[in-house]
């Protein structure tokens, strides 16, 4: 049977030239460290995804980057991961996952300001792009009328979607709006 490469010595090289200021090196290392072909954690790399994220705008490094930090209990980590999934949020093709993420942490005031006006309009890029529990989330705040001007049609509408998406306690709230 034919081994696999090792790259462990790829990475640590890319890990110094990174740190020495070679953008190429940090995304090289990013590749590696998401393809699996080493131990190296996303957190480990942490530099490398940062550097690859805010300079090369490579949305893999941002969203996932963001979501290691999401995970870590350092409440410091959610203002920057708050920074590196608006980076990837405000490329056309971001991870409409991601977004819904940004939403939230926009609404729990998490790392940064309570924004609902800024989680409403991420929750609906990413209820557009299939993402039913952004639905979900768009419908409370348009029932409440907290971040969006109160609007139960739109609200019922937005739980439908999720509804629709597979969520079920969407088919409950729009059950609810409409009683």
């Amino acid at each position: 049977s034919e081994s696999l490469p090792d790259y462990s010595d790829a990475d640590d090289l890319l890990g110094h030239g990174c740190r020495f200021g070679d953008l190429d090196a940090c995304v090289l290392r990013v590749q590696l460290v998401l393809d699996g072909h080493v131990s190296t954690t996303i957190t480990e790399a942490g530099d490398a995804f940062e550097r690859a994220c805010e300079e090369r705008h490579v949305l893999d490094a941002c969203t996932s980057y963001g979501r290691a930090l999401l995970r870590s209990s350092d409440g410091r980590d959610a203002a920057r991961a708050r920074v590196m999934l608006q980076v990837s949020c405000a490329h056309r093709d971001a991870d409409p996952a991601a977004c819904s993420l940004l939403a939230g942490l926009h609404g729990d005031g998490r790392g940064g300001d309570r924004d609902r006006t800024e989680a409403a309009r991420y929750y609906s890029w990413a209820c557009d792009s299939g993402v039913a529990s952004s639905c979900f989330e768009r419908g409370k705040l348009l029932s409440a009328g907290v971040g969006v001007a109160r609007n139960d049609d739109a609200a019922v509408d937005m739980h439908v979607r999720a509804c629709e998406l597979g969520m079920a306690d969407g088919c409950v709230a729009s059950g609810d709006l409409l009683e």
